[in-house]
């Protein structure tokens, strides 16, 4: 049987090559072995053919692999794109590329920071070939992450694994669309709940020692803000009794204005009247432009109140809260800034006693509406 070599100067790609009929079912591999030749693997017996003359050649293949590939890197007008010479980097370059003009500066720079450092890195050794992109591989990815880091959360590796496998099936590149659910990809059990009135109270009362994180608590809580939008908050914004969102400084890109109730309106007012910064929250350094995070802060919050959940909950529990105290969903996701069935669907986590309590109250309020004369 050929012994299998490695090739100075190879391309990476050029030893997985695969041919795969109709059904998708591989039926032969292309190797190389001591002679410099290559040679196809055919059947389970794993059976060694050489390949007709054309290909015989290193230098050849080789050439004809790079023209191959060449070509599915034009645009399609200009030539073929053979499915079983496409390398996933090469899709998630082409999925960057396209997606410059549609996304602000700092999505794009996010998408290619993931691709380039985690996501890219790993499919271009394991798996460098498109054709090899399934739902298997991308768990085999997560739980390559999970074991690298058993701490971390896995939302962004599945995010962009997933945007560049929808992207190469609106090419047509793969056969079908990808599914893999989000559920279990974070350690922590707790997360992406709603919290309950006493840990609220705790985390309310126990902020108090930090004035500018108080207000953030505030501010996520009862108006619903995620954590960027608090944190980049210009002073601008707030006219007195509202906060008018740009859709520049909002994750999708479309502006809102938010009613503060008068709950966060004092301890707002009070703690905007202590600096003169432009930024509600300025950076500790450098006034002049926002704080970047509060994570240290956060944290230290959570471990005196003892209670588990993230920054991002608070914004669940104001969905949440104002659903079950009967607003309209549609006042709710004008104020949140998300559609309604998005609202439903992603924010609404009410417990079974908390819908029949609603239920109980909708149907009361009927019972009383009938009586009416």
């Amino acid at each position: 049987m050929p012994k299998l070599i490695d090739i100075p100067n190879r391309p990476r790609w050029l030893k997985r090559l695969e041919r795969k009929d109709s059904r998708g079912q591989v039926i032969s591999r292309f190797v190389v072995h001591e002679q410099n030749k290559l040679f196809e693997i055919t059947g389970k017996k794993r059976r060694y053919q050489e390949l007709p003359d054309w290909v015989n050649s290193i230098n050849k293949a080789v050439i004809e692999g790079e023209r191959i590939r060449k070509e599915w890197m034009s645009p399609p007008s200009q030539g073929t794109r053979p499915r079983s010479l496409i390398s996933f980097k090469d899709t998630a370059v082409k999925f960057l590329e396209a997606r410059r003009a549609k996304w602000r500066d700092s999505t794009h720079a996010d998408a290619k920071w993931w691709l380039d450092t985690h996501i890219i890195p790993y499919f271009e050794t394991n798996y460098p070939l498109l054709n090899s992109l399934s739902t298997e591989s991308v768990w085999a990815y997560l739980t390559f992450i999970k074991d690298s880091a058993p701490g971390q959360k896995r939302f962004n590796h599945r995010k962009w694994v997933l945007a560049v496998a929808n992207y190469a099936f609106d090419e047509g590149l793969i056969p079908k669309k990808l599914k893999v659910p989000a559920k279990g990809l974070d350690p922590n059990d707790e997360a992406g709940r709603c919290i309950t009135a006493r840990e609220s109270a705790r985390l309310e009362a126990i902020s108090r020692r930090n004035p500018a994180l108080h207000v953030q608590f505030l501010l996520g809580r009862y108006c619903g803000m995620r954590k960027n939008e608090i944190l980049k908050l210009p002073r601008k914004a707030f006219d007195g009794r509202t906060i008018t969102l740009v859709s520049d400084a909002v994750k999708t890109g479309r502006g809102r204005v938010i009613p503060v109730p008068s709950r966060v309106l004092g301890p707002f007012k009070k703690f905007l009247s202590s600096h003169d910064s432009p930024w509600v929250f300025p950076g500790l350094d450098n006034p002049k432009v926002p704080v970047t995070s509060n994570k240290s802060a956060w944290e230290k919050l959570k471990i005196d109140a003892k209670v588990k959940c993230r920054f991002h909950d608070l914004r669940v529990t104001s969905i949440t809260t104002m659903l079950n105290a009967g607003i309209d969903s549609l006042i709710v996701s004008k104020i949140h800034g998300v559609s309604p069935d998005i609202i439903v669907k992603h924010y609404l986590k009410a417990k079974p006693e908390e819908l029949l309590a609603s239920m109980e109250r909708a149907l009361s309020r009927g019972k009383n509406m009938g009586n009416e004369k």
